[in-house]
């Protein structure tokens, strides 16, 4: 199945923040997604501007990202300020069904569709 790293990747990155906000709390959650979206932007810049690194995280990556994410920045920031503003704007309950629907959903649209 191709690309079976990346769909786990989304269910367990979904699953996983959403169980950050209930064990840390909103605002040390809210905090964290914040200070994980700086790190992994740091880390995606470096990626496109230094070549070798490009080549050395595709090569150990190769199942995580699509062949046209290899030259531009990843959809992992989008998804994690989508999870932290869906916790920042609506109730838990709302929120978690959203984003229960983003993580399984995805795996399964790319799996079925």
């Amino acid at each position: 199945m191709k690309y079976l790293g990346r769909k786990l990747f989304h269910l367990l990155g979904g699953i996983g923040l959403l169980s950050v906000y209930f064990i840390a709390g909103r605002n040390r959650a809210l905090g964290l997604y914040g200070v994980l979206v700086i790190i992994i932007l740091l880390l995606e810049i470096a990626r496109l501007k230094i070549p070798a690194w490009n080549r050395y995280l595709l090569e150990r990556f190769r199942n995580f990202v699509r062949k046209n994410e290899q030259d531009k920045l990843t959809g992992t920031i989008p998804y994690i300020l989508g999870v932290g503003l869906s916790l920042y704007a609506y109730s838990p309950k709302v929120a978690s069904a959203a984003v229960c629907f983003l993580a399984f959903g995805d795996v399964a649209a790319t799996t079925v569709g």
